[in-house]
């Protein structure tokens, strides 16, 4: 088995870390390594691990990454397809006030749902009650919020919380009319990502997009860890109400 070394780049748990130290110990009966990582990916970047190097599972050193010249002059071609991908990302045939949401999810909308996402793009900070009647689309409306500021690059992180009934309808309507996946978290799920990214996971660091309910937010110690998470882009609440004090 290769022990790493500090700097080095590892796959454990089925994650990328960069390796902080390596502290050898001896025992009766062999010689253990103590790793310290610090975790390379998107959802966990920063995040420290310790791991008794031959007690995981399949640890592997991944191949020696060799840096570039950084006084060397990049080719052409690649200052070139810099430029062209910035030039693509920017490309729209929109204006700034035109609406992209409508053509980008699978629904047929009225003129009036398109009225909260005119306001929403008109506030410095999004701050909407939707209050129509039942069976008029909030969640269309909703959602067409959320399309339009993803595709706008002003939110990322976001959190739908709503009654547990509900859960999984908000999922299926995202998905299916909107093509955004989102996972919900609850007790099945965060025993799931215990189990392969090990017990101190952050659920909340998990997704970029997640729902969850509102009486299993309040409970201990998901609400501890909810609240040390950085902070998210936009929050929709269903039922509003439910989570006004008693």
């Amino acid at each position: 088995m290769t022990i790493p070394e500090p700097g080095q780049i590892v796959r454990v748990r089925n994650q990328t870390f960069l390796v902080q130290d390596v502290y050898p110990y001896l025992t009766s009966e062999a010689t253990f390594h103590k790793v310290a990582l610090e975790s390379l990916e998107d959802h966990r970047l920063g995040t420290s691990l310790e791991v008794i190097w031959e007690l995981e599972v399949s640890p592997r050193v991944e191949d020696v990454i060799s840096f570039p010249d950084l006084s060397a002059w990049d080719p052409p071609e690649r200052l070139a397809s810099l430029l062209l991908s910035f030039k693509w990302t920017e490309a729209s045939v929109f204006t700034n006030d035109s609406f992209t949401a409508p053509f980008r999810g699978a629904i047929e909308i009225e003129p009036y749902q398109l009225e909260p996402v005119a306001r929403a793009l008109a506030m410095p900070r999004v701050s909407l009650l939707l209050a129509d009647d039942v069976g008029l689309g909030k969640t269309v409306e909703a959602g067409l919020i959320l399309q339009e500021l993803l595709a706008r690059g002003r939110v990322r992180k976001i959190l739908i919380l709503c009654p547990a009934s509900l859960q999984r309808q908000w999922q299926d309507e995202m998905l299916t009319k909107f093509n955004l996946v989102f996972k919900i978290i609850d007790r099945d799920e965060i025993l799931r990502l215990q189990r392969e990214y090990g017990l101190h996971v952050n659920p909340w660091e998990s997704f970029p997009r997640l729902i969850t309910s509102m009486d299993f937010l309040k409970r201990e110690p998901y609400l501890q860890q909810f609240l040390s998470t950085t902070s998210w882009d936009l929050l929709i609440v269903d039922e509003a109400h439910n989570c006004a004090p008693s």
